[in-house]
């Protein structure tokens, strides 16, 4: 199996993240040793990067570019499967996850010697999601505690040290990685540490601006860490934050023709304008609720109505 890739996507790519990161071509050959002349070809995409210079420029950028490679590539099953695991977690679908973790191993078990060539972790890192997603779906205390364990060696195999929260500014990540800090910050809020949740969302959401890259896949990734920041600070009482927050992923949402997650949105900033007293807050728990309608999430729009009801006395809907 051979796979092609947009070479020269690639290398405007590798530019732009250079310079997000605030370094001249001078800048990358003192912290890593790679000469001007050598980094511009790269860049003008007249020569192909050898392995060992895009892990220099992965340290010097903190961004994974062996898997932006890949993430160029014609064959992306794996990442399509990464992809609807993470959807599962949304919908919060367990049945639906417990068909498509069969179907991943199968997968997997008939590529295995094609990873095996390669010397690829991912496999691995795939199974170790699957079974935290597992874990986390059991949702008391005990799972959770696994399920950080699980997803922190899953993480400690990207960086090649054991993982740390402290160091993570540090580490280089890929769109799996954040895949899996994604959930990590999750579990961190259910065990009661917002925190070190907090700190994981924001860096991988920067993370994924330096990306910036305009695919549905990492758009949707991005709404996803701002509805679960947002979260993190209505559970610490932030509500000027809730608002602030909810408000920019509105607005990044509408912009870029997005309807993913708008219910959450509307409905979380509503609640934060609630306990602020602003007078507006039922035109966004009656968006929340319209949008829901719209999509036919019956389930989810019933659990809305009720929650609002008992927690806050308000009727919607």
């Amino acid at each position: 199996m051979f796979d092609t890739y947009d070479l020269k996507d690639y290398s405007l790519t590798l530019k732009r993240i250079r310079k997000s990161c605030g370094y001249t071509q001078s800048d990358v050959r003192k912290l890593v040793g790679i000469h001007e002349d050598g980094l511009r070809k790269i860049e003008n995409g007249s020569v192909i990067p050898k392995y060992e210079t895009l892990q220099l420029l992965s340290k010097a950028y903190k961004v994974d570019l062996l898997e932006l490679l890949a993430h160029m590539k014609s064959d992306q099953s794996l990442m399509a499967y990464i992809q609807k695991v993470n959807e599962m977690i949304t919908s919060n679908d367990i049945e639906k996850f417990a068909s498509v973790s069969k179907e991943i191993h199968v997968f997997l078990e008939k590529n295995k010697r094609v990873f095996q060539l390669f010397n690829s972790d991912e496999p691995l890192k795939l199974k170790l999601y699957l079974e935290a997603i597992g874990e986390y779906f059991e949702s008391h205390h005990e799972s959770y505690v696994n399920a950080e364990i699980l997803l922190i060696e899953a993480l400690t195999l990207s960086i090649e040290e054991t993982f740390t929260i402290e160091n993570l500014p540090d580490y280089p990540l890929n769109y799996f990685d954040i895949s899996l800090l994604l959930l990590l910050g999750v579990i961190k809020r259910e065990l009661s540490d917002t925190e070190s949740s907090t700190l994981i969302l924001n860096t991988c959401l920067e993370r994924l601006d330096i990306f910036n890259i305009k695919t549905v896949t990492n758009d949707r990734m991005k709404l996803k860490l701002m509805y679960n920041l947002a979260y993190n600070n209505h559970t610490d009482d932030n509500y000027e934050s809730v608002i602030e927050i909810t408000s920019k992923a509105i607005e990044f949402a509408t912009t870029n023709h997005i309807l993913y997650s708008l219910p959450q949105l509307f409905y979380r900033k509503g609640i934060a304008e609630y306990q602020l007293g602003i007078d507006c807050y039922m035109d966004s728990l009656n968006k929340a609720i319209t949008l829901l309608e719209v999509y036919g999430m019956e389930e989810l729009k019933q659990k809305f109505i009720q929650t609002t009801l008992n927690l806050y006395g308000i009727e919607i809907g």
